[in-house]
């Protein structure tokens, strides 16, 4: 998962010289590094989180109102971008 066997990897897609792996290639690498630091940030982020509804986070006590407010932004439009990442990660 070095940067350069990626690039090589990516060079390699691009001039239609595709290696197959038997796990996941080094972009597939990068993909699943990425999506658990994104559902890493999800979790905390949702910690802190307030609906102003209904719910809120075990954490929310801890955090400005305009804080938990801009986590649960982040948490609520982070939640579409893992759907996508891991979509494309399953039908790469």
């Amino acid at each position: 998962m070095r940067p350069a066997a990626t690039l090589r990897y990516v060079l390699g897609l691009i001039r239609g010289h595709e290696i197959r792996y038997a796990g996941h290639n080094p972009l597939g690498a990068w993909m699943v590094v990425t999506l658990l630091a994104a559902l890493g940030i999800q979790a905390f982020s949702g910690l802190f989180g307030n609906d102003e509804i209904f719910n809120v986070g075990p954490l929310y006590g801890y955090v400005s109102k305009e804080v938990s407010l801009q986590l649960t932004s982040l948490h609520r439009k982070l939640f579409y971008w893992i759907m996508a990442a891991a979509a494309i990660h399953i039908l790469q």
